[in-house]
């Protein structure tokens, strides 16, 4: 994993340079952690990347850079109004940024707010086009249009994440939307060539490596889907969704027990993982373990009333009773 220099932790969680502008030194080290941050975060170690930006801010509650980092570690969690209120942040120190933008257009989206979400969408292509016309765009601007353009169903997105990684081979996000693009068409073939390039270019990318065993998953490719998800764990053995899925592959090739144990897995690095305990839980009620199974749908039910895992665990748990019903009758 990359480390930052002690000097440089020390500067940024002890100066007292919130009020003041940054200094070249203390600019440098700014970009190091926010580099480190989107490390942790390729990694899906979300907590300390969270953690590394929080340090920014608390030094320099201006970094716009550190506010669009933090949304989008936000927005892979699905913590849509929290990425919002960073990405207004964003705005608000760097105007008509077209990353933000593109990002803020994605959460609208998520959250319903279409109209909005479009209209950020075309701000976001207006100024990264601007950028381009003028011969002063670089990777980021690329990549920001294509996300915009995805949103606008501009068939021109594919082209925007190709050039985006040509100008920085180290964008690997971009591969990874191209693949996303794929999967929507059914190109699946297409899709793992560029996850594949994805992870070749950084190999600690668990959250690249977890994407590829997606697809493999729907290619019916079940041994390299494990594969790689024991891959993405090598990296970071606490990312609770390469468990979970593990898991879910694992159901699908008839292996219950070692499903049960990627469940538990997955549980106990993040407690209250609904889905998991649905998926455990028609995992023991297979093999026949039906207090097991009952008492994974009523956890299941309880942490996420409103969630579709809990709401198919409440049904699981009609269902036994029922069940149980008529056989006492």
């Amino acid at each position: 994993m990359k480390t930052v220099s002690l000097i440089a932790l020390a500067v940024l969680a002890l100066a007292q340079i919130a009020t003041a502008e940054l200094t070249a030194e203390e600019a440098a080290e700014q970009q190091e952690l926010l580099a480190w941050a989107r490390t942790l975060q390729l990694q899906a170690r979300d907590d300390q990347a969270l953690g590394v930006c929080d340090m920014i801010l608390q030094v320099d509650p201006e970094s716009a850079d550190a506010y669009l980092r933090r949304a989008m570690i936000l927005l892979g969690e699905s913590r849509f109004d929290d990425a919002i209120a960073d990405l207004d942040r964003a705005l608000r120190y760097r105007k008509d940024d077209p990353l933000a933008l593109a990002a803020r257009a994605h959460a609208w989206t998520a959250v319903g707010e279409l109209d909005r979400g479009q209209s950020d969408a075309r701000r976001s292509a207006e100024m990264a086009a601007a950028s381009i016309a003028a011969e002063a765009a670089d990777a980021i601007d690329y990549y920001a249009r294509g996300l915009a353009r995805v949103l606008l169903e501009h068939r021109e997105a594919l082209q925007d994440f190709a050039t985006a990684a040509s100008l920085d081979e180290k964008l690997v996000e971009a591969h990874v939307e191209r693949a996303h693009i794929f999967v929507g068409t059914g190109r699946l073939e297409e899709a793992l060539g560029h996850l594949t390039r994805a992870v070749e270019t950084r190999p600690d990318y668990a959250v690249g490596f977890l994407s590829r065993a997606h697809v493999h998953y729907e290619m019916s490719n079940f041994q390299e889907a494990l594969a790689d998800c024991d891959r993405a764990l090598q990296i970071n053995d606490h990312y609770a969704r390469a468990w979970h899925n593990r898991g879910l592959i694992n159901v699908q090739i008839a292996d219950l027990r070692s499903a049960i144990q990627d469940f538990t897995q997955a549980i106990l690095v993040q407690p209250g993982y609904a889905s998991a305990h649905y998926y455990r839980g028609e995992a023991y009620l297979t093999l026949g373990n039906v207090a097991s199974a009952r008492a994974d749908w009523e956890t299941a039910s309880e942490v996420a009333p409103d969630e579709w895992a809990g709401q198919a665990a409440a049904e699981m748990l009609r269902q036994l009773r029922q069940q149980q019903g008529e056989a006492a009758d």
